[in-house]
Order: structure tokens, then sequence, then C-alpha cells
């Protein structure tokens, strides 16, 4: 989560390389779509809810950041509310891994 904060690597590869943040966010739903693909039937369990929360949180930060920066709409604090969702994204997500990681260790 603090690598989330500190280095924000959709702004850090928009601004030094310019590379747009849709490319940057396409590469990293790869690992959501290999979860998906691989381990769909391990998925389909009460820990469901945790990923869904997760991936809805991420979607709104994603939303929010692809707009302000595309100046769609102006958001005020837009960063900070980004930020939010994210990190409550990451957190969700860390909760997923941990109730899942915690189901198969004991079977």
């Amino acid at each position: 989560m603090i690598l989330i904060l500190t280095l924000k690597l959709h702004h850090l590869l928009r601004d030094k390389f310019d590379i747009p943040n849709t490319i940057t966010y396409i590469i990293g739903a790869i690992p959501f779509v290999i979860l998906f693909t691989k381990q769909k039937a391990e998925l389909i369990t009460k820990e469901m809810l945790y990923l869904a929360s997760s991936i809805i949180l991420l979607a709104i930060a994603v939303i929010i950041d692809l707009v302000s920066d595309g100046k769609i709409l102006n958001i005020p604090d837009n960063d900070f509310i980004e930020e939010i969702f994210r990190i409550g994204g990451a957190f969700l997500w860390l909760v997923f891994n941990f109730h899942l990681y915690s189901r198969l260790r004991k079977i």
C-alpha cells in the first residue's frame, strides 16, 4: 500500500515516459484476469464478497483518475478521493487473500 501511495506508477509512467493511464491500467489488470481464469473454482466462496468489494473500489479509483486526468469532470481533491478508494481496494484485496489462504491452508 505504501508503494501505491508514494510511487503512483500510472502518474510516473505518464509524466516520464508519456505512456497513457489507460495502457498502465490495462497492464495492471492482467494479474486479475490470470487470477480469475486459473483459480475460479476457489473464488466461488464466501471470500468473494471481499474480492468483489475490492474490485469495485479499485474500479472507482481508476474511473475517477481517468475522468479527472482526461479533464472530463473537475472533481475537487480528486487525488485524495482516488487514493482513499485505492487504499480501500488494496486493503480489501489483502483481506481477501488472507481469508483465501487461511481456508486453503486448512484443506
